[in-house]
């Protein structure tokens, strides 16, 4: 399930603040994408990594994946080594989103730029999607104080 309308492949408009979405359960997708878009972020949800695979090879890069571990189709372990192995794709960082991401902080096996575990903190999600993405071009109406 996809969320959100994302900018035509090659526009130019809104790859600094696109963060991708790679989530299984469609209440957490929804939260993650509703609240970086009330804090001026454009955010795109998928449910797996076969289809954030075919996002990224039809849209605008984005400046931050949030992957899940634990997904159909294509989990999110398979997805990160075939992100890796693309030339194009591979430097697009990720954080991870897990609740199994404890084990991952220390050991890093996914060259991830953050394991953030669930239930989720939002002000540590904003936190590491400021950090990659830097702030939005327009803020929205939430603030970081508010989570």
């Amino acid at each position: 399930m996809q969320y959100g309308p994302s900018p035509e492949p090659g526009s130019g408009s809104g790859a600094r603040t696109q963060v991708l979405v790679v989530e299984d359960d469609a209440g957490v997708a929804a939260l993650l994408v509703d609240v970086l878009r009330q804090e001026g972020y454009l955010a795109v949800s998928v449910s797996d990594g076969v289809a954030a695979l075919r996002f990224l090879k039809t849209s605008e890069r984005p400046c931050l994946i949030l992957l899940d571990l634990l997904m159909p189709a294509m989990d999110g372990f398979e997805f990160r080594r075939l992100q890796r192995s693309d030339p194009v794709l591979g430097s697009i960082p990720v954080a991870v989103i897990s609740a199994v991401a404890a084990w991952y902080k220390t050991e890093n096996p996914m060259g991830a730029v953050a394991y953030i575990d669930k239930p989720l903190e939002m002000n540590r999600v904003l936190a590491t999607v400021m950090q990659h993405c830097g702030l939005p071009v327009q803020r929205g109406r939430g603030t970081l104080a508010a989570w």
